[in-house]
């Protein structure tokens, strides 16, 4: 499946990756048909606010 992949401030990358799978009985696999950009998520991309990774 396909991925977008924040590089670093600026670069987002599309990437091929590996179906997520099912490990536990609620977890759930969604589809993601549509999405949009946040103009406060523009901050990160420029490298003006960026958290730290998500555990």
């Amino acid at each position: 499946m396909r991925t977008t992949v924040f590089m670093k401030p600026g670069q987002v990358a599309v990437k091929e990756v590996d179906m997520p799978k099912i490990m536990e009985k609620d977890d759930v696999i969604l589809r993601v048909v549509r999405t949009c950009v946040c103009g406060s998520d523009l901050w990160n991309y420029r490298g003006m606010m960026l958290k730290k990774k998500a555990p």
